[in-house]
This record gives structure tokens, C-alpha cells and sequence, in this order.
């Protein structure tokens, strides 16, 4: 009977362990446990290895088929080997779990179990994991340490270490080669240096001042430009930068300096400023610091109560040196006279080269008028001597507009375009004298510039009108052509002479497109005359000297000829020696070009310039036509007489047609044919006619023997200009 109870007991035991050992493993299993917990998994096979071994304990004492009833009876009545056997295994697994145990301490029941080691594992992992971590870090660190190091070494900005202690801010802890390099001293020579020792002295006080704000804490970093003594005293300019290094409790500890010269690139900057300022031929200030000037010598006159003067100086016969002499002449003769020019000022005033030979001179305190003339003519007597260049002498002299603010209450610009005018007046009084800028200028100036915002108009609205003065053959009587003369028929001032616009045109280029617009019209009426009436007539049509200036100009006459049909070799262009007197090579092969058309070439005023003969020998020259001021008297004075006759005599020895301008009187017309002149034209023929009366002038006039009395000529003057 004990045999069944202990296999019954054995069997409910090993049931018993089984549901404990599932109880265990299932936790652990569902959580992914079974290999990383190991008390877990130890205590699960203890109760497992219990419940096998009571289970085979069990089976043992039951009778089982095939198993002798003698043998079944030994093994209930001694310890059978499977007995030892579960015994070994138990005492095996509880050793190895009290080994646990000693780990891990002491056992709980339950989900307390499973929780206590995970909790366990968990920071055994994160202690290996922060291990690693700061393993890592400190490598980081080390590799980071070297990249420092390396970097503050080799840099190519200068950088140092610097204290921020009071006892000693601003010495130098550690510094690079770099800086080094960049202020000229070792490093073991800045180390006994602080940074003030290093700045230029305007900036000490200012660094000195930054540097204590960083120690104490006011400013987190410091910028700035600033310049720094080399050791071999030259100025070195820098971009600075200063930061902190604080430690762990948020002191400062160390500032970082970091220095970049910059001084090629502050001196690139001044040089760009300086030329951007100043002419880069003299070197004088150019309009633009001109201007600024002005305007603030214009502020302190409005703050003191004094006066400014502005003088425009313009050099006289500079264009046609530089022309003849060549252009590298001309640049000398500039810095010349640029030196000269800042050489008799005043303390006080500033002169600037204002574009191509003129100058601007700036006067400030002017205590009076004759202060002001005083140095106008200084500076007039300066530019009267000669120039040399080389082995070259010129006398050249100048002209001088003056314009004065009492108060300073002018604009820059208004003291500048009224000095300027007012040299130009200087010029046209004869030049080498000044001009001082008054209300008869300005009432000039008003009407000028209304005349020229009118012109503009006249050509758009179609207002310019052509006369025709007839041109006779003196000899035969014959009208051989005619000269075609400009008007402008104003809305409200009525018809307007050349005199009252024309001079405006040609400051303002207007008179090119006028021109233009001249002799395509004149070509026109020239074909329409010979097309109507079959008249055979030539056409003179006068040229401005800024169309000779023009490459295109030939070009030009070439597509007007085109288009109006006109015959070249009946087209006369009329030249004035004013036009010729500034001409270029450039205008010599506009004049070529001229000729290579057919066109004839006439020199208009012939006699009242300085080249005249010259112009006859460099120019391909056809006509010259004797100026009216040698013909009005040439019946009554001997020299005009003189003068009229050799220059007739001069075209005839050229092979040129000569012709006679403005001849009133029958007296007149008798001089020039006894003299030989081929042609004239004046009131004593006809006066400048609309293009509708010409044919029938021409009917009129068979033959040269025109009578007219000098009051009917002084009749004809009053009713149309010449």
C-alpha cells in the first residue's frame, strides 16, 4: 500500500512542478526573456527537472506491462538508479540556481520576479551602454582636441588665447603663427604682450575698453575694423573679433582673439575711393567731390553769413594744341596747368578739374568784389604765361566765368550752370578775360533756353522755312543759282532770322538735324524747279561745323542726292572758317568724302578768319565767296578795295570761282566786275524769296545790268534779312 501512495503523491507533485515550470516559462518566452533572464530561466527548469523527476518516479511503481513481477518488487522495496539519477539533477540545478541567487539577490514570487530582473537588466545594459557612450566621447574628444589644435596652429587667421583675469586681461596665453606673421613678432615675444600693446594708438582706449565689457560679462562678442603697429612700425589693418570661454559656472574664463589683415584690400578701397574722387590725369578732385564741396561750402556759408564763388575756368586754344601737337601734349599741358591752378589759391578754397580743359575753382569767405577779382585776375595772369612741354612752347590763356552766392542761398548746380554761362560769354567777348554772372546773363539764359525747348518743337511742327537769294553771273546777267537761307517762323514772334536761333542749334546740336533737313528740302525744290520750269539753276546750301564733324555726314548728302535726283555738280556746300578752324584729320576725310560725291565746296566769309590760305591749300576748296564786310565799303575805302581784289585775284590764280556777297549798290557791282569777280548776290539784285517767286524772278532777269538805286536796296534790307 505505501508504494501506490508515494507513486499517487509523486505523480500529483510532478503535475504540480509542470504547472509551475509552464507558469515560469511563459512570461518568459512571451517577453523574449528565456536566454537573457537567466534566474528566470533557472528557477522554470528547477521546477521542471522536479516535476520529470517525480513523474519518473512515479511511472517506476506502477505495474507496467512486460515488467516481471519479481523485478517490480526489487524496485519498490530498494532505491532505484532513476531515483539517484532525479536526485543528481535536482542537486545540480539548486546549486546552480543558489549561484544565481548570490547575483542577483534575493528571490520574489511571481510577476515581482520577472519585473526585478528585467529592472536588473535594464541597468546593467544602460550602464554598459553609457560606458560605451563616454568611451566614445572621450575619443570624440581627444579627435576634436587634435582638430583644435591643428587648426589654431595652422590657421591662416591670426588667433590667440588672451586672459581675462584683472591682474592681467589682455596678455597673450597662447598664440599662432598666423598672428605672428601678422604683427611681426614671435610668439614667445607675445606672450609677455597684451592686446593694447598690438593696437594703433587711436584704437587703445576703445579695444582696452571692449575687452573689459567681455570680462565683465556686458557683451558676448566684440567686431571691429581697426589698425595694429607691425614691428617694423607700418600700420597693419585688421577685422577683429574677441569671444569668451566661459567654465562651468558661466564665468568668463579666456577671450579668443581672432585677427584677418585686410590691409591690401583697405588700401584697394581707399585707392578705388581716391580715384572715384579724383581725376586720374592731374589728380585734382573730380566733379563729383566737386559738387560735394560746393555743397557744404555752401552750408557754411548759409551758417556763417558769407559768400561763395564758384569760377569756371576754360583754357583758350586747347583743342587746337592738343589736335596739332598730339593728345599726349594735350595731358601734359593738363597737369600743367592743374598744378599751376592750385598753386594761387587760397588756403581756403579748392579747385577740381570739371571735364576736358576746364576747371572749377571754389572760393569761400569772400570779403568783397574786388577780393573776388583779385584772384580772377591771378589766375588769369597764371594761365597767360607759356607752357613748355618737352622742347615745345605754347601760350594758351584762359577764360573765366564767375558766379557768386551771397549766403550760400544757391544751389550747387544753379552756381555751376551760371558760371559756365557766364564763360561762355567770356569767350565770346574775345577770351583771356572773366565774366561775372549777373541779371542781364540770367534774363539771356531764360530766353535761351525757351528758344531751344521752341526749336525743338519747330522741327517736329514743321515751322522752318526756306529763302532763296538769286546768285548772279556778273558778266553775262544770268541768275546761275541760288543759296539756300533758313527762317523760322516762330507761332508768336513771326518769322525769326539764322542770328535769333541758330546759335542755340549749334550749342545744342539742334543745328544738325536742321542742317539735315535744309539740304534735303533745298535738293528737293532744286528738282522741282527743273522739273516745273525746266529751270537749270545751282543749289549753295550752307554746313555747320558739327555736320563736318560727323564721319556720316557724306553718307548723308549721298542718300539725299538719292533720293531728290539733284545733280551732285549742282549742289554747292558752303564751309565757313569757323567750321574749318578746329578741323581734324577727321574732318579732312568728311571733306574728301564730300568731293569724291561731285558736290562743290565753297569757303564761306572768306578773309575774316586766320587760316584762310591754309584752308585753300588742305582742303579741296571750289568757291570762295568774299565776305560782305570787305565788299560794304570797297567803293569808298582803299584797303577794302586792296583786300577785295587780291583775294579775287588769289581765286583766279587757284582756279576758283569767286564770289561777292552782299552788294547794294551799283557802285559795289562796279568795284567787283572792274576787279574781276565771276558772281554775286545781294539786295541790289533781290533779297532772300519764297520758293513760289523764284521762276518768276528769273523771268525778269535776262541780263546782269539790274539797276537799282540804294534806296530801293535799303528798302529791299528793311522788308527781309540776309
Amino acid at each position: 500500500m505505501p508504494w501506490q501512495l508515494s507513486a499517487a503523491g509523486g505523480g500529483v507533485i510532478a503535475v504540480a512542478y509542470f504547472a509551475i515550470a509552464v507558469a515560469i516559462f511563459r512570461p518568459l518566452a512571451r517577453t523574449g526573456q528565456l536566454r537573457s533572464n537567466r534566474l528566470g530561466t533557472a528557477t522554470g527548469l528547477i521546477f521542471f527537472s522536479c516535476g520529470v523527476g517525480h513523474a519518473i518516479h512515479a511511472a517506476h511503481l506502477l505495474p507496467l506491462p512486460g515488467v516481471e513481477a519479481h523485478h517490480l518488487h526489487m524496485l519498490r522495496a530498494s532505491l532505484p538508479w532513476h531515483d539517484t539519477l532525479w536526485m543528481l539533477l535536482t542537486a545540480a540545478v539548486a546549486v546552480y540556481y543558489w549561484s544565481l541567487r548570490r547575483t542577483y539577490g534575493a528571490l520574489l514570487g511571481g510577476a515581482a520576479l520577472f519585473a526585478d530582473l528585467k529592472e536588473k537588466e535594464a541597468a546593467l545594459s544602460a550602464n554598459r551602454q553609457l560606458l560605451a557612450e563616454r568611451t566614445t566621447a572621450l575619443d570624440s574628444l581627444a579627435v576634436s582636441e587634435g582638430r583644435f589644435r591643428s587648426a589654431f596652429a595652422d590657421a591662416p587667421t591670426g588667433m590667440a588665447l588672451m586672459s581675462l583675469a584683472p591682474a592681467e586681461r589682455g596678455r597673450f596665453l597662447e598664440t599662432n603663427a598666423a598672428l605672428g606673421r601678422i604683427v611681426g613678432r614671435s610668439a614667445a615675444r607675445l606672450e609677455r604682450l597684451t592686446v593694447d600693446d598690438l593696437a594703433h594708438p587711436d584704437h587703445r582706449a576703445g579695444l582696452r575698453t571692449a575687452v573689459e565689457q567681455l570680462a565683465a560679462g556686458e557683451v558676448a562678442h566684440h567686431l571691429v575694423q581697426q589698425r595694429y603697429v607691425h614691428a617694423n612700425g607700418e600700420v597693419v589693418w585688421a577685422d577683429t573679433s574677441i569671444s569668451v570661454v566661459h567654465d562651468t559656472a558661466g564665468q568668463p574664463v579666456h577671450g579668443v582673439l581672432q585677427l584677418v589683415d585686410v590691409t591690401g584690400r583697405r588700401q584697394a578701397e581707399e585707392l578705388l575711393a581716391h580715384h572715384a574722387l579724383h581725376d586720374s590725369l592731374t589728380g585734382m578732385p573730380n566733379r563729383r567731390l566737386l559738387q560735394d564741396r560746393l555743397e557744404q561750402a555752401l552750408t557754411r556759408a548759409r551758417r556763417h553769413r558769407t559768400t561763395v564763388a564758384v569760377l569756371f575756368v576754360d583754357l583758350d586754344q586747347f583743342k587746337t594744341v592738343n589736335d596739332s601737337a598730339g593728345h599726349s601734349v594735350g595731358d601734359e599741358l593738363l597737369r600743367v596747368a592743374a598744378e599751376r591752378l592750385s598753386g594761387r589759391l587760397r588756403a581756403v578754397d579748392s579747385a577740381a578739374r570739371f571735364g576736358g580743359d576746364e576747371f572749377v575753382v571754389v572760393c569761400e569767405e569772400i570779403s568783397s568784389d574786388h577780393e573776388l577779382l583779385v584772384i580772377a585776375d591771378r589766375l588769369l595772369a597764371t594761365m597767360a604765361k607759356p607752357f613748355r612741354v618737352g622742347d615745345q612752347e605754347f601760350t594758351l590763356g584762359a577764360s573765366i566765368g564767375i558766379a557768386v552766392s551771397p549766403s550760400g542761398h544757391d544751389s550747387a548746380e544753379a552756381l555751376l550752370r551760371d558760371a559756365d554761362l557766364a564763360m561762355y560769354e567770356a569767350k565770346d567777348r574775345g577770351r583771356g578775360g572773366y565774366v561775372v554772372f549777373d541779371g542781364a546773363l540770367r534774363g539771356a539764359l531764360e530766353l535761351r533756353q525757351q528758344v531751344e525747348a521752341d526749336l525743338r518743337l519747330a522741327i517736329d511742327r514743321g515751322e522752318l522755312r526756306l529763302l532763296y537769294q538769286p546768285v548772279v553771273d556778273i558778266q553775262s546777267g544770268d541768275v546761275t543759282g541760288v543759296e539756300a537761307l533758313v527762317r523760322w517762323e516762330h507761332p508768336t514772334r513771326g518769322m525769326l532770322a539764322p542770328d535769333e536761333f541758330i546759335p542755340v542749334a549749334e550749342d545744342t546740336g539742334l543745328v544738325v538735324p536742321i542742317g539735315n533737313w535744309v539740304l534735303h528740302e533745298a535738293c528737293r525744290q532744286l528738282q522741282e524747279w527743273r522739273r516745273g520750269s525746266g529751270l537749270a539753276l545751282t543749289m549753295a546750301v550752307n554746313v555747320s561745323a558739327r555736320q563736318l564733324s560727323d564721319c556720316r555726314f557724306p553718307d548723308i548728302v549721298a542718300a539725299v542726292l538719292s533720293d531728290s535726283g539733284a545733280d551732285p555738280a549742282t549742289v554747292c556746300l558752303e564751309l565757313t572758317e569757323t567750321a574749318l578752324l578746329d578741323a581734324t584729320e577727321a574732318t579732312a576725310a568728311t571733306l574728301q568724302g564730300l568731293g569724291e560725291l561731285g558736290v562743290r565746296l565753297a569757303l564761306d566769309d572768306f578773309g575774316t578768319g586766320f587760316s584762310s590760305l591754309t584752308f585753300l591749300k588742305r582742303f579741296p576748296i571750289d568757291v570762295v565767296k568774299v565776305d560782305r564786310s570787305f565788299v560794304r565799303d570797297v567803293a569808298v575805302d582803299p584797303e577794302d578795295a586792296a583786300i577785295v581784289a587780291a583775294v579775287i585775284n588769289l581765286g583766279r590764280s587757284l582756279n576758283l570761282e569767286t564770289v561777292a556777297e552782299g552788294i547794294e549798290t551799283a557802285e559795289q557791282l562796279a568795284c567787283i566786275r572792274r576787279f574781276g569777280c565771276q558772281f554775286a548776290q545781294g539786295y541790289l539784285f533781290s533779297p532772300a524769296c519764297p520758293p513760289d517767286d523764284v521762276p518768276a524772278l528769273l523771268g525778269q532777269r535776262k541780263r546782269a545790268r539790274i539797276r537799282r538805286t540804294p534806296e530801293a536796296a535799303t528798302s529791299a534790307r528793311t522788308t527781309s534779312a540776309s
